[in-house]
């Protein structure tokens, strides 16, 4: 992956008559982009900015484009100088806070998000960011009120009913969520995004056959989302289709997915498949990437996945052991225990697998039909 250091804005030699104003070469390459054709984009705004090296549309455009096709030195340059030349253009502080959002880097995301509310705040999607952002911090009476705040600016659009319905979910307010992920799909039908969380919160709910459809419908509209492919694949296991639910799970690996949950989660199908050897391979690889992770510094948050991944790869001592850890030393959340004993079940044939639900039974006895 290139990291755009070098990259400076050229143009190829054409022999096709090239438009003379920046306006055109704008307006080019954005319809290029819309067909699906983004080197020819970089080209248009890459002549744009020779034509004026002072337009901040043109900075703008081709910072964005960069900033998409992974360059993100350059492309954040690009969108600085936007902005430098056009400070009341909440746009590229808008991106920039998407990216370092995106990034994990939060004050520097709030930075951006903040700035432009304080620009423009009559823009319903500079609260909404904020939104976003005050959501993954955890800050949910902040996230609410930035999202009801552009909800007042724009009441039609769906994305803000559907941040509303995020804060909700988080808070497990389920009711309330589906509720306003309803009222969402309302104003836009065929929003992936909406279908997605919709599909994630059924899910949640207990309610995987609901969940299905927009799933199904997420894929239709956005197809290489890997995401939306690991949700099917477990609603479908969910609703004890795993022949199903192992074809969805490969395909979402193939598509470069790498969790060791679509492992775990994969190896569960396969195993209900009897496809026994296949199944401790998907096990395996699950375990090699909680190994990395645990090298990383992740191991508290990998306790239930490396149960499961040790268990199904044949080390069921190890597995037995790491729960009686998790019991005598951690400090299980209900849901995410109740969600560990389910999965376990799928595997009770398993050797160990009765003696590890045992251990895990004891703290969660409530969870336990």
């Amino acid at each position: 992956m290139s990291n755009g250091k070098n990259r400076k804005p050229r143009r190829k030699e054409s022999g096709a008559k090239q438009p003379v104003n920046v306006a055109q070469m704008l307006q080019q390459g954005q319809k290029a982009l819309e067909a699906g054709r983004p080197d020819e984009a970089l080209e248009a705004f890459v002549t744009a900015l020779e034509l004026d090296p002072g337009s901040a549309e043109a900075h703008f455009h081709f910072g964005a484009l960069l900033l998409d096709s992974e360059e993100f030195e350059i492309g954040i340059e690009h969108l600085r100088e936007a902005q430098r030349l056009a400070p009341q253009d909440v746009r590229p502080l808008l991106l920039l806070g998407e990216f370092y959002l995106e990034e994990d880097e939060l004050e520097e995301a709030e930075l951006y998000f903040r700035t432009a509310v304080g620009i423009d705040p009559q823009n319903s999607f500079c609260f909404h960011y904020l939104g976003n952002l005050l959501l993954e911090l955890g800050r949910y009476d902040e996230a609410h009120s930035s999202y009801e705040k552009a909800v007042a600016l724009n009441p039609t659009e769906a994305v803000h009913h559907l941040g509303l319905g995020s804060v909700y979910a988080d808070q497990e307010r389920f009711d309330e969520a589906l509720a306003k992920f309803q009222h969402a799909l309302t104003l836009a039908k065929d929003d992936w995004r909406i279908h997605h969380d919709m599909a994630d919160l059924l899910v949640a709910m207990g309610r995987p056959e609901e969940a299905l459809p927009h799933y199904r419908k997420t894929l239709e509209l956005d197809t290489y989302n890997v995401d939306a492919r690991y949700g099917l694949g477990n609603a479908l296991l969910l609703t004890n289709d795993s022949a199903g639910a192992v074809d969805a799970f490969k395909q979402s690996l193939e598509d470069g997915l790498e969790a060791p949950l679509a492992y775990i989660k994969f190896g569960i199908a396969l195993t209900l498949q009897h496809r026994t050897e296949e199944a401790r391979e998907a096990f395996l690889e699950a375990l090699n990437l909680l190994e990395e992770e645990q090298e990383e510094g992740h191991a508290p948050e990998t306790h239930y996945e490396l149960i499961i991944a040790e268990l199904g790869s044949g080390n069921s001592t190890n597995a037995q052991d790491i729960a009686e850890q998790l019991i005598t030393h951690g400090n299980p959340d209900p849901a995410a225990l109740s969600e560990l004993l389910t999965d376990l079940k799928l595997l009770v044939q398993l050797p160990g697998a009765q003696d590890v639900i045992h251990i895990l039974s004891r703290q969660a006895d409530q969870f336990v039909n």
